[in-house]
């Protein structure tokens, strides 16, 4: 069975056919992607944006047009209850409505940071887990959550918002995103051109004192926001993805030492298995499992 499916960024859009193989195995058999201006386009524009993309791949062949977008999604109606302003005006879009009308397919729409977690149940790192705690650690701290096969929605659509979650004196986000790392080696070095990447090849490679440190205290604080969120979700597995995990033959055994001290019931720790395209493969899943296909 082939589907069209499109994951839509801040800055890029990327979109693929799928279909799944013998093995019943989901894989991308081709793909593309586009960077985009959102102050530009704004989120109004999405639907004729992502029409423009695809339009060449609709035939009678395409069961389905799954989307994996960034923002709190309402996946019963396709709709976007609530964007930030990455995406101006994405706010109360009827993405799916939109779509449906332009191409004449079926739609089904659904957050990203679900997409990659239902991708990494249907066949990553999180397979045959009966409840997965999914954490997304980048500009910000994003998650979902998974048990007996099924998204964590919450009676607004928004559960699993981890990055809000209060920690210390400020949130979740702002103490264990790569980017509050970026920000605490940056002041403390007075240097204004470091990322993540530099951070750790100066940290192991020239052995510098505050990058270690500053590395220790994220990982420090990124313990102390899964061991709060374990505490009430109880997960069997706990899935680690975003950029950063790069570097998960160092974070992973330090996560899973400092973590295992704090709570009373071991759990599993892992890097994702997918990175840049998981969003397609959890946008093909769950337009089957939306249209019980």
């Amino acid at each position: 069975m082939k589907a069209i499916c499109v994951d839509v960024g801040g800055t890029t859009i990327k979109y693929g056919r799928l279909e799944k193989d013998e093995n019943d195995k989901i894989k991308i058999i081709e793909y593309n992607k586009k960077n985009w201006d959102a102050k530009q386009v704004t989120g109004v524009g999405i639907p004729q944006l992502i029409f423009d993309l695809i339009k060449d791949w609709i035939s009678e062949e395409i069961a389905f047009l799954g989307i994996s977008t960034a923002g709190v999604v309402d996946s019963q109606s396709g709709k976007i209850l609530h964007a930030n302003d990455n995406i101006p005006d994405y706010t109360n879009l009827q993405l799916a409505d939109r779509l449906e009308k332009l191409s004449g397919l079926t739609v089904a729409v659904e957050n990203d940071v679900n997409c990659v977690a239902l991708a990494e149940f249907a066949q990553g790192n999180a397979l045959r887990q009966s409840s997965t705690l999914f954490l997304t650690v980048g500009t910000g701290v994003g998650g979902a959550y998974i048990s007996g096969g099924e998204v964590l929605k919450g009676y607004n659509n928004a559960a699993l918002e981890v990055g809000y979650l209060p920690l210390g004196d400020s949130s979740f986000e702002e103490k264990a995103s790569t980017t509050s790392l970026v920000k605490r080696c940056q002041t403390r070095l007075n240097k204004k051109d470091l990322d993540g990447e530099k951070i750790f090849s100066m940290a192991l490679k020239d052995n510098n004192l505050v990058c270690i440190e500053e590395i220790d205290r994220f990982i420090s604080y990124l313990t102390d926001g899964i061991y709060f969120v374990c505490q009430i979700l109880d997960p069997e597995c706990v899935v680690l993805g975003g950029g950063i995990m790069e570097q998960a033959d160092y974070l992973i055994p330090k996560i899973d030492n400092q973590l295992n001290k704090k709570t009373m019931n071991p759990v599993k720790i892992t890097r994702a298995f997918y990175s840049n395209n998981a969003g397609l493969i959890g946008a093909y899943y769950n337009g089957l499992h939306s249209f019980d296909i």
